[in-house]
């Protein structure tokens, strides 16, 4: 399946079909970033089962006028929620970071979905990082 039919058919809140729909598949907009702050808890069945607490950032105007905004992440521990969420049906597909994410060090945790909202563990190196609004950190691609 190429890029433009996994955005077309299964894909729902894309932002810009024309900058989303990319050979490395469809590019993820970034929506929310929250910090982990607390230890989760995760076993064999649902009762077991405690997500982390997390915090959202929020961001900031990086330049007078700017129409989207920037978070500045620090050193640390995020989860980077996408506008993008995959329809009921879709094949399975997996989330990789962007080449350009990884130039700055930071390091997005590859994972697969089969319907729902995407999201992806971000660590941050010490140097820092900041991203746009709607920032394309992300692709997502049919497995197989």
């Amino acid at each position: 399946m190429e890029a433009q039919e996994l955005f077309d058919s299964f894909v729902e809140n894309g932002v810009e079909r024309a900058r989303q729909v990319d050979p490395r598949g469809v590019l993820l907009t970034v929506r929310d970033i929250v910090q982990v702050r607390s230890r989760g808890r995760v076993g064999f069945g649902p009762d077991e089962m405690v997500a982390s607490n997390t915090h959202s950032l929020v961001p900031f105007e990086h330049s007078p006028g700017e129409k989207l905004a920037w978070w500045r992440l620090e050193e640390g521990h995020y989860v980077v929620h996408f506008n993008e969420t995959l329809k009921a049906g879709a094949p399975p597909c997996v989330l990789l970071p962007c080449a350009e994410l990884v130039d700055t060090g930071c390091i997005l945790v590859p994972a697969l979905f089969a319907e729902g909202p995407l999201r992806a563990p971000l660590v941050v190196p010490k140097s820092g990082v900041s991203i746009k609004e709607t920032g394309c950190i992300a692709a997502l691609a049919p497995v197989g």
